[in-house]
């Protein structure tokens, strides 16, 4: 920063008029670097002491951080490009799903773990994976994947999702120790929200 450089300042007091909450009457203070250096800035109106545009931008960087750290990766694998779409949607209005991954068969979704496996970074947090699929059906897929999870740098949970939820599906994921549950179709807003309560708890 050049000494000539001017600071921006803002007020974050709710009550005070000039802060950034009153958008018709919000001040933004610009102050000489080199007093910003020296002394603590304060609000003409209400005295509060006032935010700097530097610690506002770390205080973002940090935010970022820490929602990344406590969110989660995510691979669907699902034949119907529709569901792909719905996933897609729910997930970006919900601020525990980072990045997803989407696969329309299973044989690559594999691959990718398979090729990916020694670095963490790069392995789901979860996996949703469709019963009914004609390359490799859910249960290829979960037999498959249960010789390559020990070899995984993190676990991973694995969700089946069916449009039918039958006894026997229940009975046989039981086998499966990394399955953690089976979702009905249709996936919808209320879908999430008792996945994220049951997957929370």
């Amino acid at each position: 920063m050049k000494a000539l450089e001017r600071i921006k300042y803002y007020c974050f007091n709710k009550l005070c008029n000039s802060s950034i909450y009153n958008f018709d009457r919000c001040t933004i203070l610009e102050v000489p670097l080199s007093k910003a250096l020296e002394e603590a800035i304060y609000c003409n109106e209400c005295y509060e002491e006032l935010v700097s545009k530097p610690i506002l931008d770390l205080r973002l960087q940090l935010n970022n951080l820490i929602a990344e750290e406590h969110s989660l990766k995510s691979i669907i694998i699902d034949d119907d490009p529709a569901y792909h779409k719905i996933f897609k949607e729910l997930f970006k209005n919900s601020d525990i799903f980072r990045e997803i991954t989407h696969y329309r068969d299973g044989v690559n979704a594999l691959l990718y773990l398979e090729k990916n496996k020694n670095d963490s970074n790069f392995i789901p947090d979860l996996i949703f994976v469709d019963v009914n699929m004609p390359k490799m059906d859910a249960w290829e897929f979960l037999d498959e994947f249960e010789n390559l999870y020990p070899t995984l740098s993190k676990k991973v949970q694995v969700y089946v999702i069916s449009s039918s939820i039958l006894p026997a599906y229940k009975k046989k994921l039981k086998s499966y120790k990394y399955v953690k549950g089976l979702i009905n179709k249709p996936f919808d807003k209320n879908s999430l929200e008792k996945f994220l309560t049951e997957f929370k708890n």
